[in-house]
Order: C-alpha cells, then sequence, then structure tokens
C-alpha cells in the first residue's frame, strides 16, 4: 500500500494506492480540482470533477449495475439517455408517462400492442394529417 503526496510547484494531490493498485487520487492541481477513484487497471473509475461540476461513473470493460431496496429517482432539469443499439423498459406492474408536449418518432416501422382493451383519447385524432 502506497500513500503519495504531491506538493510540486503547480500541482498538488494526494494519492492512495492499495497492494493490487486500486486508486483514490485527490488532485488539488488549479484548474484541474477532482477526486478519481480507480479500479486496478484503472479501467473502471468515479470521478468528481469540481471544475466541470460534473460526476462521472464509467467502466471500459463491463457493465454498471445500480439496484435499490425501494426506489430510484432522478431529478433535474434535462434528461437524456441515449444507446449505440437498444433502449428496454420492462415494468412487473405500470408505466406512467405525463408531459405537456409528447412526441415519438420512429424511421421504421412501429408496433403498439395490447393483449387487452387499449384506449386512444384526444381533443381530435388525426390520422395520415
Amino acid at each position: 500500500h502506497t500513500i503519495a503526496f504531491i506538493d510540486k510547484e503547480g500541482e498538488g494531490g494526494v494519492s492512495l494506492r492499495s497492494k493490487k493498485s486500486a486508486e483514490l487520487y485527490i488532485d488539488d492541481k488549479d484548474g484541474a480540482e477532482r477526486v478519481r477513484l480507480y479500479d486496478k487497471d484503472q479501467k473502471q473509475w468515479l470521478e468528481i470533477d469540481t471544475v466541470n461540476k460534473k460526476i462521472t461513473l464509467e467502466t471500459d470493460t463491463g457493465d454498471i449495475l445500480i439496484k435499490a431496496k425501494e426506489l430510484i429517482r432522478l431529478e433535474c432539469k434535462n434528461l437524456e439517455v441515449e444507446a449505440q443499439q437498444d433502449i428496454k423498459i420492462k415494468a412487473g406492474k405500470n408505466i406512467k408517462q405525463e408531459c405537456t408536449k409528447y412526441e415519438a418518432k420512429s424511421s421504421g416501422t412501429t408496433d403498439i400492442t395490447a393483449s387487452a382493451k387499449m384506449t386512444l383519447k384526444g381533443a381530435t385524432i388525426d390520422l395520415n394529417p
């Protein structure tokens, strides 16, 4: 195990490294303040970037799983979700969405299927306007 204190001119930080090379690094360099937690290969890490006011959790080699016994809640001004391939949402019971304007767009086919009654309501419903 090693603890390193970096106190060179223009640099500053503290590194705590385990026997197998997992590391907690606190960077105090002016204009680059951040805290990073790395795995032994530095392929999975958590970064708290003070300068850019951003927290990053990243893995170059595996998956990320977030679990809670009861509730996971995301609160923000805007939320973006992007996947290079598929996005799947599955609920054991219900999915509810609420907004002031709803848009859905598909460049291919679109299928909506219900195994029971399906209801579509609107002040006006235009099909192929």
